[in-house]
This record gives C-alpha cells, structure tokens and sequence, in this order.
C-alpha cells in the first residue's frame, strides 16, 4: 500500500513511521528532511518543504496514494484551520482516498451535556481551548467535504515509547481513563489502518487503566 504520512517526524508521527516503513511504500513531506531517521529506505518518497504549499501537496498527495494519514498537531497559528481546505481539495483531486488524521478528545460529544462537545464542559480539563477549536475546524471542514475520513481523538498524551493495550469509542471517550502514549496511539493507528466502521468517525482512544493499576 501506499501511504502519504503528514507529520513523520512529530510525537506521534516518527512512531507511526518506524512502524509502517518496513511494510509500506512511504510518501513522506517535511520540512526538514535531516530530522527523518538516517535508517530510512531509499525505496520511500521524502518532499522537503511546507505542507501549506501547494506544490508539495501536489507531489504528495497522488493518484497513486492509497491512504493519507496525518499526524500534524495545532500550533498558535491556526494550522489545521489553514491546511484543512488545500489538504481536502488535493485528496479529492487525486482521486479520494481516504484520510486518517489525529484530532483531541476535546471535540469528542460530551457525555453529560447533549449537544456540546468536551471542550466546551467540565468533562475536559484543559483551561484553553484555542487548541480545541483549530481542531474542531478540521473536523467541520472534513463533515462537509466528500471525503472517506477518520479522525483519532487521543485523551492527553504524554511522550511514551512503551505500547500498551487501547481502549475506544466511537464519537466519544471511554469512560475512566485519563492518557494515552504516544507509541500506544500510532500502533493504534497502524493496526486500524482498513477499519471501515471507523469511516465518517471520531474515534475517543486511551490506555486502559488496569494496566497500570
């Protein structure tokens, strides 16, 4: 299969690429090709430049890709609010395929509220949620486009290599968890690559908690 993985060398995205490369034909754009692992195979595509540009996007994303799988994260600058729309109109352009992108719990349906999402309840306990926001308009922009989509809602998630066992649920968070690793969720990602249930979803995943009972 071929897969363009947006985000390779982030938190998530350089587990996710240790796990898929062996496996997989890779389509890897970055910014800095030097931050990728000097282990990579040649066989791999690395596009050096700005995921906002138009023409890396192009090289990227092609009729040739079977799946794009985005590890990007919010910044300050809005990022997911600004690629949402190139980002969608190029993988229509190349044919559809589908997407897996990773979201926040925050824009996960509230339990207790109906109608409102985490961030906007006491169910979430982070005090900002301009994070939230710039996630929940990916998550808009993806519900009003065509496409075949799934976005990954991890609970917080701290930097661990350790993976362990997953729980989840579609369009909210398991009830009693409180983290998930970063290895954890990009194996949690590698093993649900062809999930159609998990099509036109968010997915609430964390760690279970016995197993660090």
């Amino acid at each position: 299969m071929h897969i363009t993985l947006i985000g390779s060398t982030g938190r998530t995205g350089r587990h996710l690429l240790s796990m898929l490369h062996d496996v997989h034909e890779l389509t890897l754009p970055v910014r800095n090709r030097a931050a990728l692992p000097d282990t990579l195979s040649d066989r791999h595509t690395v596009i050096e430049g700005d995921i906002l540009d138009e023409d890396v996007l192009q090289t990227a994303i092609h009729s040739d890709t079977d799946l794009v799988i985005s590890c990007l994260s919010t910044d300050k600058q809005q990022l997911l609010s600004k690629v949402s729309t190139p980002l969608i109109n190029r993988i229509r352009s190349a044919g559809g395929p589908p997407l897996i992108t990773i979201g926040t719990a925050g824009i996960l349906d509230a339990r207790g509220e109906t109608g409102k999402y985490r961030f906007e309840t006491s169910e979430s306990k982070r005090r900002s949620t301009v994070a939230a926001k710039d996630h929940l308009a990916f998550y808009h922009a993806l519900k009003d486009s065509s496409l075949n989509w799934t976005i990954i809602c991890p609970t917080y998630l701290p930097d661990d290599d350790a993976i362990r066992q997953v729980v989840f649920e579609a369009d909210v968070l398991p009830e009693g968890v409180s983290r998930i690793g970063t290895a954890t969720l990009a194996a949690f990602i590698a093993d649900h690559l062809h999930d159609s249930a998990f099509q036109h979803k968010r997915i609430g995943v964390a760690e279970e908690e016995t197993q660090r009972m």
